[in-house]
């Protein structure tokens, strides 16, 4: 797993906390999807998706095919990810309260839940 935090510029500090990279290879020797879950940090996130499409929800039982770029909202506890081969994104995490600098949604209309960018 490679995960890449950059802070933001200090004009900028107020409303984003951080800028990350991830990239995670998932593939097993079984050809299974693995699960994993990242802990909440009461912030909403801007998740671009740079490879191919993958599994992305807040439930281990109900996630949905995450392709492009989602907004996610503050999450009460983790959110899920499961793919077969490999998972690289890029995102922005907002402060807690501060995506609506950005965003005319209310950060608590998606809490547990995120929207692809191409609906807002």
């Amino acid at each position: 797993m490679i995960y890449e935090e950059t802070l933001p510029h200090p004009l900028l500090s107020k409303y984003i906390r951080c800028y990350y990279y991830t990239h995670i290879q998932t593939s097993s020797t079984n050809n299974e999807k693995k699960t994993l879950q990242f802990p909440s940090d009461g912030g909403a996130e801007l998740i671009f998706n740079l490879k191919n499409p993958f599994e992305l929800g807040f439930h281990r039982d109900s996630m949905r095919l995450f392709f492009g770029s989602r907004l996610l909202g503050p999450y009460s506890s983790h959110v899920f990810s499961r793919a077969n081969d490999e998972i690289s994104t890029l995102a922005v995490r907002f402060l807690p309260g501060r995506m609506a600098s950005f965003f005319s949604i209310p950060a608590g209309q998606l809490r547990d839940r995120s929207i692809s960018l191409t609906h807002l």
